[in-house]
């Protein structure tokens, strides 16, 4: 036959005890992975910010391309030989312009 063991108030707090410490455990478990979380988040936004620092240097540098380009295509020197060499039209003299009324 077991004997039982009567249940006193040193078993209660000794309970208490334990489970007041499983707590504070599970709670600076959950505060540590919360940093950790926040720090790999830091470092993963700090790659993205770089990798669109670059594409936005490239994208730049293209757009100064492009404008250079654009300037040069308006250039009244480049239209003048194409409208005369390739599309056969020659300046008007000034004498035979007309003004509109």
């Amino acid at each position: 036959m077991k004997r039982q063991r009567a249940y006193t108030k040193d078993d209660f707090f000794r309970n208490k005890t334990v489970l007041r410490i499983l707590f504070l455990v599970a709670f600076a478990s959950t505060l540590c992975l919360f940093y950790i979380w926040s720090r790999v988040q830091i470092v993963q936004t700090g790659y993205e910010l770089n990798i669109l620092r670059s594409k936005q240097h490239l994208l730049e540098e293209e757009n100064r391309r492009l404008k250079l380009e654009v300037a040069t295509l308006k250039s009244p020197t480049r239209l003048s030989s194409i409208a005369t060499g390739k599309l056969g039209m020659v300046a008007t003299p000034i004498n035979r312009v007309q003004a509109l009324e």
